[in-house]
């Protein structure tokens, strides 16, 4: 019995070496949302919004379905808001970074095309604006992924945002006057469908591309 068991642990650790690959790569996001008011044909107010993220990511696939990752990178605001009665505009940038660690499941894996579900565990911040907020941040999210093996190295995919399910708290901290000591403290908690931003820049950022090599 003690060797069938070590025999079926060595054949275990045979199978998972064997199909077992190191992943490294790069991911990239962002888009733009425009809103504008009117009244009585009279335009109001417009506010313009973009943004974009970078980050690398490392990996591990335990077998073809499934990998364990990294993510980390920065991302990148600018809200501008105008209006016209009276005539003002203001524009506001933000820079931020995030740390994921990742899971993924594809529930398809066919002729080297992938559907599956990834789950996130985030951190962020944000040093929002001149004299603005500054954040901090964690949540969990679960969304969509798709990922297509052009070789037998080279993957390509894309997170799915805009489906994403899940939760974060963001605690902020604004300064009211340059080098003053006055400052507020605001918290939000969020939770539901499209949950899966870390920085206000990505709720913008429907879709995420991806490209990694696999060792």
């Amino acid at each position: 019995m003690k060797k069938l068991f070590i025999t079926l642990a060595l054949a275990a650790a045979t199978f998972v070496g064997a199909n077992a690959q190191f992943i490294i790569g790069g991911t990239i996001g962002g888009g733009v949302n425009f809103t504008k008011a009117s009244y009585d044909g009279d335009d109001l107010a417009s506010s313009t919004n973009g943004g974009f993220n970078i980050g690398v990511k490392l990996g591990y696939a335990i077998n073809d379905n499934m990998e364990i990752g990294l993510k980390a990178g920065i991302d990148w605001m600018q809200v501008t808001n105008k209006t016209y009665s009276p005539d003002t505009k203001t524009t506001t940038d933000g820079l931020g970074w995030y740390v994921t660690p990742n899971f993924r499941y594809a529930f398809l894996n066919s002729n080297g095309f992938q559907l599956g579900l990834q789950a996130d565990v985030e951190l962020f911040g944000d040093n929002g604006a001149s004299y603005g907020w500054n954040s901090f941040g964690f949540g969990i999210n679960a969304k969509p992924f798709v990922a297509y093996n052009v070789t037998d190295h080279f993957v390509v995919d894309a997170e799915l945002n805009f489906i994403g399910l899940g939760f974060n708290y963001i605690m902020n901290t604004e300064e009211t006057a340059p080098y003053a000591d006055d400052e507020h403290k605001a918290n939000v908690f969020n939770f539901g469908l499209n949950v899966n931003s870390n920085q206000a820049a990505a709720t913008m950022n429907l879709v995420t591309i991806g490209l990694a090599y696999k060792f």
